[in-house]
């Protein structure tokens, strides 16, 4: 989308702090924009002149005049700095300076109160020319399987443009920036880790549709409690306009905190009243309403995602023919389920996305016992991040979950989820604790401990289920324990 200084100005309230004058008039074109350097993150643009594309910069809290002198090199010829750094008379300085020995490579210089702010009304503003229909999705889990779901499905009969997987603000401004021209259906994936950032998320999208996957006790470092999750969660509804609808599972957590003036736009789903006809490693056929539906992943809180897609589908006016070709088209994304058949009818699971839940962890364990009925089980979990003062309480639901089950192994590797040991009550399950305090996932990659313990225990007809953060570097060990399985087994 081509946008005028004029306009970037006046979206922005930015000041001007030097513009060349052969650029005054140009138009910039807003694309492909969040590039992360050593301690900056920065939004790009481009812009034609001469035939050539060059690249043009916003740039987050860039203060490093090394960098930016770096940056014109590469052809970046657009700022847009925030002002308190200018405050320094010695930075201003040497600032201006380097404005005078880069002045025919630069075109605009911009200054604004806060880059952040910046870059939300020019995703707002873009949101607005556009006007698609915006899907937000937002809960505690299910969010990415629900989002790739509901694409999968509108796609058969919308231009939809989505969100990629990462669903920080940066990445919800990206998701609008980069939407076509020609899109009608907008599906953004939305995220919080603390109070506050929700209603900011509906201020951007302001959503025509919100969806809420479901409220459970994650990341309650940050929120405190069940309740408090639950009204963050709805705050999605706080920019949204009186036609704009909300879908939500029947939890009454949801129900009893809901804003007053969506009370008659509300749709509360029971997407639990499902029958499952057929389950496999990699398919799950079910039974809603009197038809059958097709997922090609596995676990009942992927059946749960795919009835509130269904949902927000029919909605909008999709018939079932294509609801069902739609989802029988999904395939879930990023080492979700990503299962691996090695000889001897040994399988390794890589269930790894960048935090798991421990209600997630339950969903694929259960999985895996309905699946793989009769293999060895080994199960391999890392620390349950952001679980704050309610730690005891998920381990003990989790620890007694997971005594009812027929497991083998489970094999505990970090310093916090070593304790979910204290909260197992069965004989049989043999539990192996790796007592390592995982400072980056750089560390643990070279770590091989791990996956020299798993190689020494593997044997044939066993299934290795490897649910763990990616942020750690857990997503690495399926593949070792697969090369080590074809070398050896």
């Amino acid at each position: 989308m081509m946008l005028s200084l004029k306009v970037i100005i006046e979206v922005t309230k930015a000041e001007i702090f030097y513009q060349s004058k052969e650029f005054s008039s140009q138009k910039l074109k807003l694309e492909d924009l969040f590039e992360k350097c050593t301690k900056q993150s920065i939004f790009l643009a481009r812009v034609k002149k001469e035939q050539k594309l060059r690249k043009q910069i916003i740039v987050k809290n860039t203060h490093d005049l090394n960098y930016l002198i770096a940056l014109v090199k590469r052809g970046t010829s657009n700022f847009i700095i925030e002002k308190k750094y200018l405050l320094d008379n010695d930075y201003k300085s040497s600032f201006n300076s380097f404005i005078e020995e880069n002045k025919k490579n630069i075109n605009t210089i911009l200054i604004v109160e806060s880059s952040e702010e910046t870059l939300y009304k020019i995703a707002n503003y873009i949101r607005r020319q556009i006007n698609p229909i915006v899907i937000a999705v937002t809960g505690s889990v299910g969010k990415t399987t629900t989002t790739e779901m509901l694409n999968s499905i509108l796609l058969t009969k919308y231009k939809t443009h989505k969100s990629n997987v990462t669903n920080t603000f940066y990445a919800i401004s990206k998701s609008i920036i980069d939407m076509p021209l020609d899109t009608e259906v907008l599906i953004v994936e939305v995220s919080t880790r603390r109070q506050g950032l929700m209603q900011k998320n509906s201020e951007i999208l302001e959503p025509d549709i919100a969806l809420i996957t479901t409220v459970q006790l994650e990341h309650v470092q940050g929120m405190g409690s069940l309740e408090n999750i639950a009204i963050e969660k709805l705050e999605i509804v706080k920019f949204m306009k009186s036609s704009s609808v909300l879908f939500l599972p029947n939890l009454d957590v949801l129900k009893k905190n809901l804003p007053n003036k969506l009370n008659k736009n509300t749709y509360v789903i029971n997407n639990k009243n499902f029958q499952i006809i057929f389950l496999s490693s990699s398919k799950t056929i079910f039974k809603y309403n009197d038809y059958e539906y097709t997922i090609n992943s596995v676990g009942e809180h992927n059946i749960e995602n795919a009835i509130l897609a269904i949902h927000v589908s029919k909605y909008l006016n999709l018939d079932t023919d294509k609801i069902l070709l739609g989802l029988s088209l999904y395939s879930s994304i990023g080492n979700r389920w990503d299962v691996t058949n090695v000889d001897k009818n040994i399988v390794i699971i890589n269930d790894s996305p960048n935090n798991p839940s421990h209600a997630t962890i339950k969903s694929s364990i259960m999985t895996l016992c309905q699946v793989y009925k009769n293999h060895k089980k080994i199960i391999i979990l890392s620390d349950i991040l952001e679980m704050g003062k309610l730690k005891e309480e998920i381990y003990n639901d989790l620890g007694y979950f997971i005594s009812k089950l027929d497991i083998f192994e489970l094999v505990l590797y970090g310093s916090e989820i070593k304790d979910l040991k204290n909260f197992i009550n069965n004989d049989k399950i043999l539990i192996k604790v790796f007592d390592k305090k995982i400072e980056s996932p750089i560390k643990f990659f070279y770590n091989g401990e791990l996956t020299n313990y798993i190689g020494k225990i593997i044997e044939p007809n066993t299934v290795i289920l490897v649910k763990a953060s990616r942020i750690m570097g857990f997503d690495k060990i399926p593949y070792n324990i697969i090369k080590y399985c074809k070398e050896k087994i």
